[in-house]
Parts: C-alpha cells; sequence; structure tokens
C-alpha cells in the first residue's frame, strides 16, 4: 500500500466529508478550497489515493467516481436517512450505494440508522431495509458476489455493480 501524505489525508478527508454531508463528491475547485491546496496538488492527491485503493477515480481521472462506501452515481442503491425524501422514499439525506456491501456501510460510515432501497435482480420485487447499529437487517437475502475479493479492483466499479441482494 501506498504511504499517504498530509496533503493525501486532507484531500481523503474533504472527500468523504462532502460525501456524508451533501450526498455526492466534492469538485478539484472544492477540495482546493476546503484543503488549501493548490488545484494542481488536489489532482496529484487524487491521483495517489486513486492507485491506493482509497478512492476510485472516473476513467477520465478528473473527478472522485467513488470513495467506498458512497458512490457518485447511482448503482443500484439509494440509502437515506431521517425524515421524508425524495420521490417517495425515507429520509431527508440521500446518498448512492455502490453495492450491498456499501450501503450497509455508509449507516456505520455516519454512525447512524439508514434505509436501503434495491431491487431483486432475480424478480424485481423492491427490497426496503432499516439498517443501523442493532444488527443485521431482519429479512432472509441472499447476497451475490461476483468474484473473490482479492479481485475485486480488476474491475471495481464492475464488481460493486454486481454485489446484489436478491430475495433468494
Amino acid at each position: 500500500m501506498t504511504e499517504l501524505s498530509q496533503a493525501d489525508r486532507a484531500v481523503r478527508l474533504a472527500v468523504y466529508r462532502t460525501f456524508a454531508e451533501q450526498g455526492r463528491p466534492p469538485s478539484v475547485a472544492e477540495l482546493a478550497a476546503q484543503t488549501g491546496l493548490r488545484e494542481s496538488e488536489v489532482r496529484a492527491a487524487l491521483g495517489h489515493l486513486h492507485r491506493a485503493h482509497a478512492i476510485v477515480l472516473t476513467p477520465a481521472a478528473d473527478a472522485v467516481r467513488m470513495a467506498h462506501p458512497f458512490s457518485a452515481a447511482p448503482m443500484g442503491f439509494v440509502v437515506t436517512a431521517e425524515g421524508r425524501g425524495p420521490a417517495g422514499y425515507a429520509g431527508d439525506r440521500m446518498w448512492w450505494g455502490g453495492c450491498a456491501w456499501d450501503s450497509f456501510g455508509i449507516g456505520a460510515a455516519l454512525g447512524e440508522p439508514v434505509a436501503v432501497r434495491t431491487l431483486c435482480p432475480g424478480c424485481g420485487r423492491t427490497l426496503e431495509l432499516d439498517a443501523g447499529q442493532a444488527g443485521p437487517p431482519g429479512q432472509d437475502l441472499a447476497v451475490h458476489l461476483p468474484r473473490p475479493a482479492r479481485r475485486w479492483w480488476d474491475d471495481v466499479i464492475g464488481t460493486c455493480q454486481n454485489i446484489r441482494l436478491f430475495c433468494s
């Protein structure tokens, strides 16, 4: 694993803080403003973080695509917390989970209960689960893992898109 510099750690913290608070990744300009680094230093830090598997950049390497457990784009899981949210989702804050594993990890990362919503790829049924500190959801579900964990980073986006919850 690549050792992270102070700038790398500052950028990583700002990425996670923005995802947690706003449900989206920060831009390079926002990261520069939040960390006091020049944009070129932010880009270098993002590259280091990507190579260290601390974040995932877009194919063009110009923006954050994922910072596990958060995703910058829909991947089949909507995670919400508190109140009443958009389009009938429970919660007034919303994040995209990269996979089943990540979706439950959002609640753990935030330290609060969340609701996870997805569709069963087998039958199309909507699955809505409460996830919190008390333990796993009280439903009998199966999780599909498409490849051994040691190979997840061979294609991290493809892997995440295929770690799904099934009714059975």
